[in-house]
């Protein structure tokens, strides 16, 4: 019973290596920001965290380096983790460091939330960016949601 044990260990383990969907983690296809435009989507439109896949992952090219930059997320909630003591809330990083949390515990499941996540500067850099986003978790579940729209703009006004 141990051996098979094991050995169901080692192949999800193979799996998640040779195919990211089996660690729950998605990889969308570079994008290209426009600094002339001011915005870009990311193509997360109608993608789910936290159910099965737990980690987006987003790469973004910068020709220069914005000013004023924010990543606009759109999402209804579809389940939110109660646990009070050993919840983590969703998290976003840009480069590997972490520039947002995302607490779903005050939020209702199938409420539509709208959210603005400025983009420090100090951890943009010209050429590939990367933008993830992991659910929040707890012993009782996953925080999920489903995008109705996630991008990356610039405030020209305060230019």
């Amino acid at each position: 019973m141990l051996i098979k044990q094991v050995n169901t260990l080692c192949l999800i383990g193979f799996l998640s290596l040779v195919n990211p969907a089996w660690g729950g983690e998605s990889v969308a296809p570079a994008r290209h920001f426009d600094p002339a435009s001011g915005f870009v989507d990311l193509g997360l439109t109608g993608k789910q965290v936290g159910d099965v896949k737990n980690v987006y992952k987003v790469p973004v090219i910068l020709e220069t380096i914005p000013s004023n930059a924010t990543i606009n997320m759109k999402f209804v909630v579809l389940t939110s983790s109660i646990c009070p003591a050993s919840y983590s809330p969703t998290e976003v990083f840009l480069n590997g460091e972490s520039i947002h949390d995302i607490d779903f515990r005050e939020m209702n499941d199938g409420s539509k939330q709208n959210i603005n996540i400025p983009l420090p500067e100090k951890f943009l850099k010209i050429g590939p960016n990367m933008i993830k986003i992991i659910s929040g978790q707890c012993n009782e579940g996953l925080d999920s949601m489903q995008f109705n729209g996630v991008s990356m703009s610039i405030d020209k006004s305060s230019s």
